[in-house]
Parts: C-alpha cells; structure tokens; sequence
C-alpha cells in the first residue's frame, strides 16, 4: 500500500493540472451558433414572422445566451419559434419540459417525431380548458435528438475537447400561438430551415 507522502506527491500535481484545465475550459471562447441562429431567415417562400419581445423573466433565465424569439405565419397558421444558443450560458438551455410545466401547463402526452436527420419529441399540453402541443429537438447543426441529456454530454464534451467534438448545440421549441394543434409535417416541409439550425 502506498504511503500518505506518496500519495500526497501524486495528488499535488493532478490537483494543479486539475486546476490549469478548470481556468483553461474557463477561459477559452469557443466557437458560438450565432451564425446559425443569425441564418434563420425571418420570411420565404410559405412564411414570414415577426419578433417577439423578451420577457424580464427570459432576460433573467437566459442571461448572456443567445435567442431567437418570433411568432411565425406558416400557410396562415401561426407559431411561435424560440431558438436557444447556450454557448455564453449553457444553464439558459435546459429540458424544453420546465418550461412548459413552469408556464402552467400539464403534460399530456409525448411522442417521438421523425425530423430529416433524427428526432423530436411533440408534446401534448393542457392548461385549465385550454390545450396546445409544442414540438422540440436539440440540434449541432447536422443531427437532431430531443434528450437533454444527450444535450448536456455533447455540450460538456465539446467544452471538454475545446470545441474540436462539434459545433455547439442549439434548443429549438416550437408552438402553436392561436389553434390547439398543428400540422408540423407541412410546418416543417414549407419552412425547411429549422431543421438546418
């Protein structure tokens, strides 16, 4: 068994290393997903939007990350778009599902909904007599997954390999402003750009 010296000069240097990683991973600005989230147009062919103002509450939940917030008309059906970058905060992105719960709504049923390069989940909710669904995926730019566990390793695994494993994962959550239920294969068909974020 080892010694308590010998330990001890084994653990100073680990604990040093430990240290220059910590203010490294600190330190180090890595690439955003300004561009992507900059990239998502506002009109085309089938839709336009408008911006939607951000809450007090938002600006304190999402602090220094980056947000998309706008009502969209998609074949006169309206939605409302919120995309997440947390690159600058990544506690501003979290399971789409406090947030639904938080806004007083009850989570009915869930569902997985095949996207171009993977999955969502679609999400049916009530609110007193009130009922809405809402669909959201996490997405690097090339697959989608609606676990925001899957979120939380990709995103520590990209802080942890300096940004080399990827690019940085953004939140998109999607739903309805006005009628309860939307056709999200014709949304999605139409506005094709959402699942390029």
């Amino acid at each position: 068994m080892p010694s308590r010296k010998a330990i001890d000069r084994l653990l100073w240097p680990l604990l040093i290393i430990a240290v220059i990683l910590a203010a490294a991973w600190r330190f180090q600005k890595l690439p955003d997903a300004s561009a992507r989230l900059n990239g998502l147009p506002k009109a085309g062919m089938g839709f336009a939007s408008r911006e939607l103002p951000i809450t007090q509450t938002e600006r304190e939940v999402y602090g220094k990350a980056q947000l998309v917030k706008r009502i969209y008309s998609v074949h006169n059906k309206l939605m409302v778009a919120i995309v997440i970058d947390g690159s600058n905060n990544r506690h501003a992105v979290h399971d789409p599902l406090f947030c639904l719960r938080g806004g007083g709504w009850q989570v009915e049923r869930q569902a997985d909904y095949p996207l171009s390069n993977g999955m969502a989940k679609l999400v049916g909710l009530k609110r007193g007599s009130e009922r809405s669904e809402a669909l959201y995926w996490f997405s690097d730019g090339t697959s989608h997954w609606s676990s925001p566990n899957r979120y939380l390793w990709e995103a520590s695994l990209r802080r942890l390999s300096f940004g080399h494993s990827g690019d940085e994962p953004v939140l998109v959550v999607l739903q309805p402003s006005k009628q309860p239920n939307m056709r999200w294969d014709i949304i999605l068909n139409t506005f094709t750009q959402l699942q390029d974020l």
